[in-house]
């Protein structure tokens, strides 16, 4: 019975009686949605009228689609339209429904008409039947990957407000989920939590360095958030983690890891991802959105049935590492084995029948096989063909008739100014295309994830014909064609022709090809024109494996250091989403003065032996800054407004250098992103504390905002603020365009043991006496690692290297000669570089090893050639990683620099267990706090990623 009373406007009614099944009553603010006439209805029959209304007006039978367990609720259907008599057929109309469906989960689709909050309640009362009420989340750019067990995550920051050490002790997470915080090793996970609101989290994450991916985002929200206002907002931030899902909690933060434990104790029971997100956080008033498909279709099932058809399609001599193959035989009922593809078929066979009524049985046996999936992965070889980078070019509108491809025939051999043509890029196995490059993506070593494509980014540029670089993405399968990434170019110059094609993921480069050929001011005639044929040379080859990327650290920007088709030095930087090219002949005259005054230290250390404690060390960082500020103004300052690379630039932490010429070395190590100092600028107070920290005082940013500097700081300088991966190609060198040495995850094969021997040699233009102190430092340094052994000839490294399997390979050669004939010095002993081969770098079954070249001709940006073509030449034959200085270091002070800088690096390596790239700038910046300055010379050739152990 309706009791009319005027409330405010409201039509307020007597209470239905107490729900039959225990369930609390809807407020009356809940039971507002239907108008008068819902409000005689019992909760039940409210909630269940609402329902039915909101899904669809056909009949019950049509109510949850055959295809799915997801059904999609519309909000803007449901009002106060219908009468008493048919809100009650309806919710008659959705009994009879739910009687004979099975689980379901409703997404709910908002369209801000009514309170969002009160329809969820509503739609989760137990009458209506659903495992679970979502909202839906719109986010096209879902990462659909996920990984069992389950990564979980948080921020550093955060870790001791946000306790979640019940995943690491309870029963089942502390099996079934791996906690860590987000950095970026860690920059992919199922689940990111975070305490703070949406708008806090949205600022968070965008402020970082580097991109997150999180397939599902859980916030401790006050539960009072405004959902419609907040929507916005959470999309964006669905969208920059990729995200399925994100999760408003009204619970303590001392409760998330109890209820994230009964999350995956839910999951590992295959329940529908939304129910067991549904069940662990009942009660909390938590709301869900989520995307698409993902609340019903992210079961263990579906799990299973993914991890059948990737061990499937593994060789067949393929075998997994399992722990207890005859346990996980019991625990998914098949017979045991560890042969990957018939332990896939056997899984496809039983994953309808799989018993998921413990967790210890199905939901343990598929982490242990996906683990040991993964590791197969990347240590079997593909059985597919090898595929190459190609290219289709076409001059646009020859040959083309009612939108087919153009004949061959048609197809261009050369270019011709003002026309216009289209190059299409794409990789694939070979006869795809009309243009194949030189060299194929060798995947020997292939490590896919999942059945997903992998995106790589393409550059395509000609600073000699056009300004601006191209960009274009390729989506690669794990077999067959990647789609074809096209480019729309004029020629402008006639001459020779020279696009550069780069593929980069994440920052970093993957390969760059020279689409080579002539262009002429008219067409000529095909009998008189002696063009050089159409090709695409693969220059560099610096991932080996394409499948490892995903397992890449994320770095910010790339620099390739080149020439163009004329000769002149051009710089091309990419960022994440642009990209701009700049001629290095302007800033020539700043380099050669950097040349200059790094010389100086790496010349005479002992004249700067107070360091940056004494005037000499404060005039030489003072000068270096100044030129370093003009070197950043040219190359980066000056793009700020052209480019959105000029800015990831700017703000990159982590950075790859890419140089293709050799004997042209650039130090950007040296560039200086703070204000030019003033004359006479003192050091800053905080400097020595900033390098020991790793990071500026609070008190510095005044005097950094002003356009002159009151202080000279040694953190503007790039080598010292920032990760630098270098990278050194010399194409004249038979098949340099593949660096084979890489670190690949898992198993320790991303680690570098400096652990075990090292070996040394030494230059005769290094005095005995010094070469003596070299043994005895470096000997000291290295008690208890192993053993130092020294040799005089190049036949005695040989032998050492063969039997020794030294770990480091310490060297303080003199180079020498030109082209053909560069050779390296140790003992008055010469050897050309045509003769090093992989004997003088690494022993059948050793691990490979980190170089250091140290000494006299060192890589000096002045024009030693020869130095600077062997850092190619080890790197070719299996040197992990080649640490050089970018000057001279002479004789005299080279033995006591190299000794003195390898037991820092030992150190520096030993107390924090990094990566290469961060323990070398730690050892630098540890140096120049020890007053020695010659460590502002350190550049390292290789992979950033290697872990020295």
């Amino acid at each position: 019975m309706v009791n009319e009373v005027e409330d405010a406007g409201v039509v307020s009614a007597d209470p239905p009686e107490p729900p039959s099944d225990g369930a609390e009553p809807l407020a009356l603010s809940d039971r507002m949605l239907l108008g008068q006439d819902g409000l005689s209805l019992s909760d039940a029959e409210y909630a269940q009228a609402v329902a039915a209304m909101g899904l669809r007006h056909s009949p019950e039978s049509a109510f949850f689609p055959s295809s799915s367990r997801r059904v999609d609720f519309r909000e803007s259907r449901i009002g106060p339209r219908w009468d008493r008599e048919r809100m009650l057929e309806a919710a008659a109309a959705w009994r009879r429904a739910i009687g004979v469906a099975g689980e379901f989960v409703i997404a709910v689709f908002p369209s801000r008409r009514h309170d969002t909050r009160a329809l969820l309640r509503v739609l989760s009362h137990p009458a209506v039947g659903a495992a679970a009420v979502t909202v839906n989340l719109d986010n096209d750019g879902f990462d659909e990957k996920w990984q069992w067990p389950l990564r979980i995550s948080r921020f550093a920051d955060e870790a001791g407000a946000l306790d979640l050490s019940a995943l690491g002790g309870d029963w089942p997470a502390r099996e079934l989920s791996e906690l860590g915080c987000i950095d970026r090793d860690r920059a992919r996970v199922e689940l990111l939590v975070f305490h703070g609101g949406v708008r806090d989290a949205l600022l968070r994450v965008l402020a970082l360095p580097y991109r997150v991916r999180a397939s599902h985002v859980l916030l401790i929200a006050p539960p009072d958030t405004d959902l419609n206002e907040a929507s916005d907002r959470l999309r964006t931030l669905a969208m920059e983690l990729q995200a399925g899902a994100v999760s408003l909690l009204s619970a303590e933060p001392e409760q998330i890891g109890g209820r994230l434990n009964e999350f995956i104790r839910e999951l590992s029971h295959d329940a529908m991802y939304a129910a067991a997100v549904n069940r662990a956080f009942a009660d909390t008033g938590s709301v869900h959105f989520m995307v698409g498909s993902l609340p019903a279709s992210r079961k263990m099932r579906g799990l299973a049935a993914s991890l059948s058809n990737e061990l499937a399609a593994l060789p067949p001599a393929a075998e997994l590492r399992l722990e207890n193959p005859a346990m996980i035989a019991d625990q998914i009922g098949i017979a045991p084995t560890a042969a990957a593809p018939a332990l896939g078929r056997a899984l496809r066979g039983r994953r309808g029948s799989m018993s998921f009524d413990s967790e210890s049985r199905g939901a343990s046996a598929l982490k242990s096989i996906a683990r040991a999936g993964r590791e197969a992965r990347r240590e079997l070889a593909a059985e597919e063909a090898p595929r190459y980078l190609q290219a289709d070019l076409d001059q646009i509108g020859v040959g083309e008739r009612r939108g087919r491809a153009p004949d061959l025939r048609d197809r261009p051999r050369w270019l011709v100014v003002g026309r216009n043509y289209r190059l299409d890029v794409l990789i694939a196995p070979t006869g795809e295309a009309q243009i194949q490059a030189s060299e194929w993506f060798d995947e020997s070593r292939l490590e896919w994830v999942d059945d997903q494509s992998l995106t790589l980014q393409v550059m395509f540029a000609e600073p000699g014909q056009w300004p601006e670089p191209m960009l274009g993405r390729l989506h690669l399968p794990r077999t067959g064609a990647s789609n074809r990434c096209r480019f729309l170019f004029r020629p402008t110059q006639a001459g020779a022709f020279s696009g550069r094609v780069t593929v980069y993921h994440r920052g970093r480069v993957v390969q760059t090809a020279l689409l080579q050929c002539q262009v002429y001011a008219q067409p000529p005639a095909l009998e008189t024109a002696d063009a050089p044929p159409l090709m695409l040379r693969v220059e560099a080859e610096l991932r080996r494996s394409l499948g490892t990327l995903d397992d890449r650290r994320r770095f910010d920007a790339c620099l390739i250091l080149n020439h163009a088709a004329s000769g002149k030095a051009t710089m091309t930087a990419a960022g994440k989403n642009g990209a701009y090219i700049r001629s290095l002949d302007a800033v020539r005259p700043t380099l050669a003065t950097i040349n200059s005054l790094i010389s100086q230290v790496a010349h005479d250390s002992k004249a700067f032996a107070k360091g940056l404690r004494g005037a000499e060390g404060v005039r030489l960082l003072s000068e270096l800054a100044t030129e370093g500020r003009v070197l950043y103004d040219g190359l980066v300052q000056d793009y700020l407004f052209a480019s959105s690379a000029a800015e990831d630039l700017r703000n990159a932490e982590y950075m790859q250098i890419v140089s293709t010429r050799p004997d042209d070395p650039i130090p950007l190590e040296f560039v200086y992103d703070f204000p030019a100092p003033v004359d006479n600028a003192s050091l800053c107070p905080h400097a020595l504390k900033a390098l020991e920290k790793g990071q500026c005082d609070a008190s510095c940013k005044a005097w950094k905002s002003q356009a002159e500097g009151k202080h000279v700081c040694p953190m503007g300088l790039w080598g010292l603020s920032r990760v630098i991966e270098r990278h050194q190609m010399d194409a004249s060198l038979v098949g340099e365009a593949k660096v084979l040495a890489e670190p690949f995850k898992g198993g320790g094969r991303d680690e570098l043991s400096i652990s075990g021997n090292i070996l040394l040699a030494a230059s005769n233009n290094v005095a005995a006496a010094e070469r003596k102190r070299l043994q005895s430092k470096v000997a000291k340094a290295w008690k208890g690692k192993g053993a130092a052994k020294s040799v005089d000839q190049w036949e005695q490294w040989v032998a050492a290297v063969k039997e020794q399997k030294p770990v480091v390979l310490l060297a303080l050669p003199h180079a020498g000669g030109s082209g053909s004939g560069i050779f390296l010095e140790i003992g008055g002993d010469q050897k050309k570089s045509v003769y090093i081969n992989e004997t003088y770098v690494l022993a059948e079954g050793a691990k490979r090893p980190l170089v250091i070249l140290f000494g006299c001709d060192t890589l000096n940006t002045g024009g030693t050639e020869s130095y600077a073509r062997h850092v190619a030449v080890f790197r070719r034959h299996q040197a992990a990683l080649v640490l050089g200085t970018i000057a001279t270091v002479l004789g005299k002070d080279a033995a006591d620099v190299a000794a003195t800088l390898v037991a820092k690096l030992v150190d520096t390596a030993q107390a924090s267990g990094a990566s290469f790239g961060e323990v070398l700038r730690a050892t630098k910046r540890r140096a120049l706090i020890d007053d020695q300055l010659v460590a502002l010379c350190l550049v390292a050739f290789g992979d950033a990623d290697w872990r020295l152990t």
